[in-house]
């Protein structure tokens, strides 16, 4: 057995290839951003009232007290985390066992798949798993490929053909659900994607250096961690002094990525 892949690997060699080679292969270190600092926070506050280790009204000091050790979240951050918190316990039925952070390791076709659930519920044989989002943009759970394979990961390893998915948004204080129920044949697309998508992975590694690994330029480029690394695309960008739409991207997620860079240094040497 080779590699053990997890959906983000899928999707960050999908969306561009170079960057998954950065942060995959070289290993460099991803800086934090705004939007990264609040998932995270955000997630792991959720997660720790649904676990009863942390009460509702109780959460607001809970993410001051780790304010100190982020680059961008302020107060008003806070308010939100307890604002969302609160919310989603409000609508979540604690039904049956419940887990977070779920972790899931199957193994197919010699490609070993790991899946990390926000929220695993277990009632009888019924299995519901929850993903929280804190984008702003919300989406269906069958617009990616991450439920569905999550679901085809918690199907393997508890024997179900069938689990309803939810994606929970949490900056939406109307609708903040989706929801979408995958039977054996969504599962196991998920699970063919999952490995055909492994298998170009591996095909790329073959090739000398990061040959196979060619830069996608795109809107994702602003909030990439690695976009740094990618100056050599700049001259097929744009013409002369005049930056088409994909060149003006890339260039915007230089600027924000050098700021977060350069806050990062000054918190660290304080």
């Amino acid at each position: 057995m080779g590699w053990t892949y997890s959906f983000s690997q899928f999707d960050k060699f999908e969306s561009c290839p170079r960057a998954y080679y950065e942060a995959y292969v070289v290993g460099a270190p991803d800086i934090p951003t705004q939007d990264l600092e609040l998932g995270r926070l955000s997630h792991e506050a959720v997660q720790k009232v649904i676990l009863g280790l942390l009460k509702v009204n109780e959460v607001k000091d809970w993410v001051m007290s780790r304010l100190p050790k982020t680059l961008w979240l302020k107060e008003e951050d806070a308010d939100s985390i307890a604002e969302w918190a609160k919310k989603f316990r409000e609508c979540f039925r604690a039904d049956g066992t419940v887990e977070c952070e779920k972790s899931i390791k199957v193994e197919t076709n010699g490609i070993a798949v790991k899946v990390k659930i926000d929220i695993l519920q277990r009632a009888g044989n019924r299995i519901t798993i929850y993903d929280l989002k804190s984008n702003k943009d919300a989406y269906e759970p069958s617009d990616t490929w991450q439920m569905p394979l999550y679901a085809w990961a918690a199907g393997e390893q508890y024997g179900v053909g069938e689990v309803d998915s939810r994606l929970w948004f949490m900056r939406y204080r109307t609708k903040p659900l989706r929801a979408a129920s995958f039977g054996r044949q969504q599962m196991e697309e998920a699970r063919d994607w999952a490995i055909n998508t492994a298998r170009a992975i591996e095909t790329a590694k073959e090739l000398p250096g990061n040959a196979g690994f060619p830069e996608k330029p795109g809107a994702a480029c602003k909030l990439c961690g690695v976009s740094l690394g990618c100056i050599e695309v700049f001259p097929s960008l744009g013409k002369g002094h005049q930056l088409n739409d994909i060149g003006a991207k890339l260039m915007a997620g230089y600027a924000f990525r050098l700021e977060s860079a350069l806050a990062f240094t000054k918190k660290y040497l304080q």
